[in-house]
């Protein structure tokens, strides 16, 4: 029997260590070991405030701003001040969701300078999970938060490694040159720089016409690839949207299709050929 009272009191040490407690401002700690990260605890009363506060039927922004004027490195407050958001920074989002007081998720990604927050949720469309990576700065006292952004997924990485890649094969120069029923030429020169970058030309016998595009939409399917470009021609200062051209490339073939190019071939809805250009 000697040996209960030291399991005992060994065990309930363990529960009181592990349980959820409650500062003298009511803030959650979450369930954290004395062992733990001091950065989580620092972001776990953060948030766990901050959701509280606006998951109030009128959630006091004084009481919000009080928060962050607390937690956010004056160098972020100046940064956010600056910017003109229709969503709040903080949860990313622009409803606050009292579900995430208990699903919220903290995770180090470099311990004492990057942290992962997770808040998921599920409604009727299913489940969320908005996830964001902050940024902490050591300070005398503790930490303050010096930047918070949205977390991407592995998947939405690679996912943009892909089209980055996809894009670069694009890149270059290409010529499609017709003749109408009038034996008029049309001619279409497009250099495609960058996805933000595309430059065409749309030389009509003598005349010329200055186009500025961009990739707006980029599919690939069985190693065919096809992307779209806005036609946004420039008169002075003056900007207007005209047509948009589609590209598609299958194996070591191009084609080119869209409005114009239908007007240069009436009734010919179909992908015409596309050269490359030195």
């Amino acid at each position: 029997m000697g040996m209960i009272k030291p399991i005992l009191f060994l065990f309930l040490f363990f529960c009181k260590q592990k349980g959820i407690k409650y500062d003298d401002n009511n803030l959650l700690e979450q369930n954290i070991s004395i062992q733990q990260d001091s950065a989580i605890v620092f972001l776990t009363n953060f948030y766990s405030n901050y959701i509280k506060e606006g998951i109030r039927n009128s959630p006091n922004e004084k009481a919000l701003n009080s928060l962050k004027e607390k937690y956010l490195s004056k160098k972020f407050l100046s940064r956010l001040s600056n910017k003109e958001l229709d969503y709040d920074p903080v949860i990313n989002a622009q409803d606050f969701i009292e579900q995430w007081l208990e699903t919220m998720n903290i995770e180090p990604l470099v311990k004492g300078q990057f942290y992962k927050v997770c808040l998921p949720y599920n409604d009727f469309e299913g489940n969320h999970n908005l996830c964001m990576k902050v940024k902490l700065e050591k300070t005398k006292e503790g930490y303050l938060i010096d930047n918070i952004e949205e977390y991407k997924m592995k998947e939405e990485i690679t996912g943009q490694i892909e089209q980055k890649n996809i894009v670069t094969s694009w890149k270059g120069k290409y010529v499609y040159l017709a003749y109408d029923r009038d034996n008029y030429k049309n001619e279409y020169k497009i250099n495609i720089k960058s996805y933000e970058d595309v430059r065409i030309l749309n030389i009509i016998d003598n005349d010329t016409i200055k186009y500025k595009s961009k990739i707006i939409s980029l599919q690939t399917n069985n190693g065919i690839s096809e992307i779209a470009l806005p036609l946004i021609s420039y008169q002075g200062d003056n900007k207007s949207d005209v047509d948009t051209l589609y590209l598609k490339k299958e194996k070591a073939s191009y084609f080119i299709s869209g409005n114009p190019i239908y007007e240069i071939n009436p009734g010919n809805n179909t992908w015409s050929p596309l050269e490359i250009s030195n």
